[in-house]
């Protein structure tokens, strides 16, 4: 699945996370812009301004676990992929790890330690 193939509310799903990464220094702010304009080449204009719109009301943890819900199976690869990429180039701070963890969990997702 790519980043174009989300549907209407994981869009959503996806800018509320975005937003609640939020910059809280200039190179995150960096990597959250970068990221917005993957979203930008992968949407179109309005899809984009009905995403921000809507996400305006995930305002909080409970918004945001109600959103994630709504993330299809097929569709949580490449979601998390992107949320991750852009955390962790925009350097993990703790709100973002916080985020990242709530996804994981709610999703049920585990990294395998490497066995070697």
């Amino acid at each position: 699945m790519e980043l174009s193939e989300l549907n209407e509310q994981e869009r959503i799903a996806l800018v509320a996370v975005m937003r609640l990464c939020g910059p809280a220094d200039p190179e995150a702010a960096e990597a959250v812009a970068e990221h917005g304009q993957r979203l930008i080449e992968a949407f179109d204009a309005v899809e984009i301004e009905f995403a921000n719109q809507r996400a305006d009301a995930i305002e909080d943890e409970a918004g945001l676990r109600a959103a994630l819900a709504e993330v299809r199976p097929e569709a949580r690869d490449v979601f998390f992929a992107f949320v991750r990429e852009m955390v962790l180039e925009g350097g993990v701070v703790g709100r973002e790890i916080q985020i990242l963890e709530l996804i994981e969990k709610e999703w049920g997702l585990t990294e395998e330690p490497a066995r070697g």
